[in-house]
């Protein structure tokens, strides 16, 4: 017998709080810290500036144009990296979302919807099972309002986990996008090449799109409470 009564309340007290505190954390607390990273290289060029011209000059050593071109490429360098981490962990943000997702829905096929005697038997512990499960109790979670942007979050998640390959294929079909890189043009062709989105490159996602993807889990959760009751799942 399923128990709506006491999984709705874990749903709405428990599952989403802890969805809306990991878009809270990187988007208001982690997300910020990259705000000064301008300031920042231009402060490191200044710096690197200074202390060149503090050396000791030489007949055979570079002129002032080849160290300020050495300074400006250092300064450049450490922005493009930081640059690059920012976008790395907005990547890993959606991520994140969406193993948290996985975990959540883990722990209401273990403590739910398996029999006790598979509870502890790890070959039941996939998607799939809960999904069938819940289908053989008149729950089709594939038709929710959430679940073609889950679907889109599960291959960019594993887009950003194993780079190129068939859910990375499957990602630019359905948000191309997440491939746009900011500052480049809207009009050159998406190539679908993945390399080092954890790096923050080839995938881009924004913190617009976290939202949207924090959005469509708590639908998903508020769906099934709604599913579990209207499809009368309590015997």
């Amino acid at each position: 017998m399923y128990h709506p009564n006491i999984w709705i309340p874990r749903f709405r007290n428990d599952f989403i709080p802890a969805i809306r505190r990991v878009e809270e954390v990187f988007l208001k607390r982690v997300q910020p810290t990259f705000s000064s990273i301008d300031v920042e290289s231009e402060e490191l060029q200044n710096h690197l500036w200074e202390e060149a011209m503090a050396q000791p000059c030489y007949d055979d050593g570079p002129d002032e144009g080849q160290i300020a071109q050495a300074v400006q490429d250092a300064a450049v360098s450490h922005y493009l990296g930081l640059k690059g981490m920012e976008q790395g962990l907005l990547n890993c943000c959606a991520l994140f979302l969406y193993h948290l997702y996985e975990q959540h829905l883990m722990l209401f096929l273990r403590q739910e919807l398996l029999d006790w005697r598979e509870r502890d038997n790890k070959k039941f512990y996939r998607h799939e099972v809960a999904r069938d499960l819940l289908e053989n109790a008149n729950v089709d979670i594939t038709a929710f309002t959430a679940w073609p942007k889950l679907e889109e979050l599960r291959h960019l998640a594993n887009t950003i986990k194993h780079g190129e390959g068939k859910s990375s294929e499957e990602l630019l079909h359905a948000a191309p996008h997440l491939f746009e890189m900011a500052g480049l043009s809207n009009t050159m062709p998406l190539s679908g090449r993945v390399y080092t989105p954890l790096l923050g490159e080839d995938i881009c996602v924004k913190p617009a799109h976290i939202s949207e993807y924090a959005d469509a889990l708590e639908q998903f959760w508020l769906e099934l409470g709604d599913a579990l009751i209207t499809n009368s799942v309590v015997e």
